[in-house]
């Protein structure tokens, strides 16, 4: 399948294209200035058909679009679970300032929930929308449900056009993407269900191509597995140091990787700066009961090997498996402690639609409401089975309060001024460590984030603590 290519005359209608905030109460959206891939492609696809496109991310602009800004013929709008009500409210003001438009919602919250977004909708694309846009922009297609099939070749999308999001300058990470799906199906994780089992790779040629569009800059890989395909990796790292790309960048790996360090080692030597690792859980049942095929024992090892290639490691973990009680969270402080993890994130598990683990709440009448706001995985939207809701939630600030203290960020700056002091002597101060500066940094800006959630979350605490 090709796309088509950019008319030689502009079309007369503007398409607006939104990714909405999250809540306010939703502290951590604020920090996400990275927007999702799928409203640049799609933009970027109009745009080479001659419509007049504009992009806006809520989060990049750092306010809600105004008025103005919403003054077109058609409307997009990407949601995702903890967007959705806000991307509603955006569609009906649309509506009331263009009573003759067009709203199309698409994204992984109303594939899975298209019965309640076309209730604030024309349209909603269901699946993946870069084969079917043209045709439901154009009028081609009028039916109110489209479904998009998976997109087997993705060299045929095009590269995005940055210059179409709104305030594009104040990105100070470039999002790319290399491939889609993933071989594992967790438990908890919607990626399979939006984007299937199949690994579904750009050849590295094109992926190249984008390298060096983002050279020098810092990057975020949004791949769900970015090392899935091993021989492939270690292919386009050796690529991307042949051919001197410096671009900075960061990505989302699984522990397995660390079993090959010769690719991790590639990894570094190709600009790799920091993974971010599903770690989950230091709970080996919990492990099990979200089929995450990896053990304790793996993480430490992979904590070992990318930091012994001097990769930084953002560690993320969920808190309230079936098989979690309270005595779960002072051990996993301690692990994260023990093993020097850089920045952390401790998740509250989250019944995405979608899931496995939705349907089962669901079935079970574990849910607490559908207030899309708080889907956001860290407010506790479900009833545990070993410990209460509040419970849960206290558990997970309080986790995050004492990982991200200044207690503990003054101890990381003082090892870093005694790892200094030690090796300059041996001309190797450049291990005095960019690792510990940056953990320290986050650190302080961590507990102002926890702090300001917690203000701004009284009242759900109250709710919850009145719940058994």
């Amino acid at each position: 399948m090709a796309f088509m290519k950019k008319n030689m005359l502009k079309n007369n209608k503007k398409v607006i294209l939104i990714e909405p905030a999250g809540a306010q109460a939703n502290v951590f959206s604020k920090f996400m200035r990275l927007p999702l891939m799928g409203p640049l492609y799609l933009g970027t696809i109009l745009d080479q058909a001659g419509y007049n496109v504009k992009i806006y991310n809520e989060n990049i602009l750092g306010r809600n679009v105004n008025d103005e800004e919403l003054q077109g013929d058609i409307l997009c709008l990407t949601l995702l679970t903890p967007s959705a009500l806000r991307g509603y409210q955006i569609s009906k003001r649309f509506k009331q300032l263009n009573p003759s438009s067009k709203v199309i919602i698409g994204g992984v919250h109303p594939t899975f929930f298209k019965n309640e977004a076309i209730q604030h909708t024309d349209q909603v694309a269901v699946g993946e929308g870069e084969n079917i846009i043209l045709d439901m922009i154009s009028g081609k297609i009028t039916d109110r449900f489209v479904y998009g099939d998976k997109i087997l070749d993705l060299k045929n999308v095009p590269a995005p056009n940055f210059d179409l999001l709104e305030k594009k300058e104040r990105l100070n990470i470039y999002p790319m993407i290399t491939s889609r799906g993933c071989p594992f199906d967790c438990d908890f994780c919607s990626v399979t269900q939006m984007f299937g089992r199949k690994y579904r790779t750009n050849p590295i040629d094109r992926v190249l191509k984008d390298c060096h569009s983002l050279d020098k800059k810092r990057v975020f890989i949004y791949d769900d597995n970015f090392t899935a395909n091993v021989k492939r990796s270690h292919e386009l790292m050796e690529r991307i140091m042949s051919e001197g790309i410096k671009m900075k960048w960061s990505a989302q790996v699984r522990v397995d990787v660390a079993k090959d360090e010769a690719l991790v080692s590639k990894m570094a030597k190709a600009g790799c700066k920091r993974v971010y690792i599903g770690f989950e859980s230091v709970n080996p049942k919990t492990l099990v009961n979200f089929h995450k095929k990896q053990s304790v024992a793996d993480i430490e090892r992979a904590i070992k090997v990318f930091h012994e290639n001097d990769i930084r490691i953002h560690g993320m973990f969920i808190f309230g498996s079936d098989e979690d009680d309270r005595s779960v969270f002072e051990p996993t402080l301690e692990f994260c402690n023990k093993n020097r993890i850089d920045t952390v994130q401790y998740s509250a598990l989250t019944p995405l639609p979608g899931t496995y683990t939705y349907n089962r709440f669901s079935q079970e009448g574990r849910l607490l409401h559908h207030d899309w706001d708080n889907y956001d995985g860290i407010h506790v939207v479900f009833k545990p089975k070993k410990m209460t809701p509040f419970e849960l939630q206290d558990g997970i600030i309080k986790t995050y309060e004492n990982f991200y203290s200044y207690i503990m960020a003054g101890r990381d700056a003082l090892d870093t001024t005694v790892d200094f002091l030690g090796n300059i002597f041996h001309l190797t101060a450049h291990k005095f460590s960019d690792l510990k500066i940056n953990r320290t940094m986050f650190k302080f800006i961590g507990k102002a984030i926890v702090n300001r959630w917690t203000k701004l979350n009284k009242k759900y605490m109250e709710y919850l603590s009145q719940i058994n």
